[in-house]
């Protein structure tokens, strides 16, 4: 099983002076962080999904067959393509291919695979497989269409000329891109051959009910309304950094508002770390923080008072002794506190579980 080693982070401490004392100073010490997920320690639901996968496979030859992976693990899912092709060779041949951003047409990358290799193109047993549907932004961005609508729009549109392929085609994707799959592309759903489908406890995407807490804050929200009530993955991790520039450039970075908005975005990746649901551990963490970090710059810089009482597990009681004078490191991160006020109590309180708990 892999394992994370979360190491020292040195930018948050640059021309902070550190205040030390045996209970931080212990809080330094390195956290280790297992996966969450590997083909060893499968569910047997899991097991079987894959072994339907390798059958559904194995007898396409000279013939088209659209194969739709699902899994929000991307480590796990590497496990999984690496484990077919593996069972699978010698006697089917595997290819991979990313979709491109920007314009992320299946066929026409498909098209550029074949293109480059002559056994493709002279009809050889193979298997397709293709990822990075997982990388494209759902938020539109200041654009007409995001990136997942143009590649919905290409599924929908350029179906029929998929038939130029005759090979077992593996698609992957996330929960949240599945969810949308059937209505923006229902020609291609329909010619599925099969949806195979991986859960893990790591998610890509963030439901509608965390992001309501949220929701008044930002600039762009039309995407919010439409929705189901509680579409458990509606933003995928990536759009939400998206969303906050968006909110930043619009609103400019001394917006009181934003005061509230940030310790709220961090609440996010506070509890996918917890939960378990992070893509990259040391990346979230780090997020959390920052965010916490910029929320206290900015309460300094305007002389606010947060309310904390409309925040989700606020609480200054676990943390009494912090209150005070000075920098303040918190595990291997130094963090700016504001003098006397119960918001760095606040921002500690939600960061330290994390430094303190190792997951897996």
């Amino acid at each position: 099983m892999n394992k994370l080693r979360l190491e020292r982070s040195e930018s948050f401490c640059d021309g902070y002076i550190e205040r030390t004392g045996d209970a931080l100073m212990e809080q330094k010490e390195s956290i280790e962080v297992r996966e969450t997920f590997s083909v060893a320690n499968a569910t047997a639901e899991n097991e079987k999904n894959y072994l339907d996968l390798l059958v559904s496979i194995e007898p396409s030859e000279g013939q088209l067959s659209l194969l739709i992976g699902v899994c929000d693990d991307i480590n796990y899912r590497e496990e999984i393509i690496a484990r077919y092709e593996a069972e699978l060779a010698p006697d089917i041949r595997a290819y991979r291919v990313t979709l491109p951003r920007g314009e992320p047409s299946l066929r026409a990358t498909l098209a550029q695979l074949v293109a480059k290799h002559e056994y493709l193109r002279q009809g050889g047993r193979a298997v397709l497989t293709v990822t990075g549907a997982e990388k494209l932004f759902f938020i539109r961005r200041n654009q007409e269409r995001s990136e997942q609508e143009i590649f919905f729009g290409y599924l929908q549109w350029t179906r029929e000329a998929l038939r130029q392929f005759p090979y077992p085609i593996v698609l992957w994707v996330t929960q949240q891109i599945l969810v949308n799959l059937s209505k923006k592309a229902p020609d291609f759903w329909s010619w599925r051959n099969g949806v195979f489908r991986f859960p893990s406890q790591k998610t890509a995407a963030i439901s509608k009910r965390e992001l309501e807490p949220i929701r008044r804050f930002l600039v762009s929200r039309e995407w919010f309304d439409n929705d189901e009530d509680d579409n458990p993955y509606l933003l995928p991790i990536e759009d939400l950094q998206n969303l906050i520039k968006q909110t930043e450039e619009y609103k400019g970075v001394k917006d009181p508002s934003l005061a509230t908005l940030y310790p709220r975005v961090g609440q996010i990746y506070r509890r996918r770390l917890q939960r378990g649901e992070f893509q990259d551990y040391q990346q979230e963490q780090a997020l959390a923080i920052e965010y916490f970090r910029k929320a206290v710059d900015l309460q300094q810089e305007l002389g606010l008072e947060e309310d904390l009482a409309s925040i989700e597990g606020a609480s200054i009681a676990p943390l009494p002794s912090i209150w005070g004078r000075g920098n303040i490191i918190v595990g291997a991160y130094c963090i700016r506190p504001l003098l006397h006020t119960p918001f760095i109590a606040y921002a500690l309180y939600c960061i330290r579980p994390l430094l303190h708990s190792p997951l897996g």
